[in-house]
C-alpha cells in the first residue's frame, strides 16, 4: 500500500474530509454525529477543526458509521503526519545522519522470495540477537538439513 504525500502543500485534514464529504452532504450536526460515533461532541469538534488526530479507535468508529474502511481514515492521518514531519527541524537533522542500507539493497531484500520463515529473539539491545530459522521443506515433506553451526548467545 502506498500513501501519497504531497510535497508542495499540506494534505487535507481528516476532519475537513469528514466535514465536507460526510457531515455536510448528510446534513448531520456535530452533536448527531458524535452521538452516532459514541464520542463526546468536544472530541469530534476538535477532530473537525484539526486540533485532534484520528486514532485507531476513532478510525474504527468512523469506518463503521460512514461505511468506509478504517484504513481510509488512518491513511489521511498518516499523510498529514508525514508531511508535517518532513517539514520539521528533526527531518533536516535526520538527513545528516549516515545511511545504513542503500535503496538498491532494500529493493534486493524486498524482492527475495521468502522461503525461510524466521523468528528473532532479542536478549539485549546492546548485544547481538540470535535468530532461529524454520528450514524450507524438501521433496517428500522432510525438513532440509541445516549444516550451519548453532548461533551462540552472548
Amino acid at each position: 500500500m502506498t500513501i501519497l504525500v504531497p510535497t508542495n502543500r499540506r494534505p487535507i485534514t481528516p476532519g475537513r474530509v469528514l466535514r465536507e464529504d460526510f457531515l455536510e452532504p448528510l446534513k448531520l450536526t456535530q452533536g448527531d454525529a458524535a452521538e452516532a460515533l459514541g464520542v463526546d461532541r468536544t472530541s469530534l469538534n476538535e477532530l473537525l477543526n484539526g486540533r485532534r488526530n484520528v486514532t485507531t479507535e476513532m478510525a474504527l468508529r468512523l469506518g463503521h458509521a460512514f461505511g468506509t474502511s478504517e484504513q481510509y481514515w488512518i491513511n489521511l492521518q498518516v499523510a498529514l503526519d508525514l508531511f508535517d514531519a518532513r517539514q520539521s527541524e528533526v527531518a533536516a537533522e535526520i538527513k545528516r545522519r549516515p545511511v545504513l542500507v542503500s535503496k538498491r539493497q532494500v529493493t534486493k531484500l524486498a524482492t527475495k522470495p521468502m522461503n525461510n520463515v524466521g523468528k528473532v529473539k532479542v536478549f539485549s539491545i546492546d548485544r547481538a540477537a540470535s535468530v532461529d530459522f524454520v528450514q524450507p521443506r524438501q521433496k517428500g515433506g522432510r525438513a532440509a538439513k541445516d549444516n550451519r553451526p548453532p548461533l551462540k548467545r552472548r
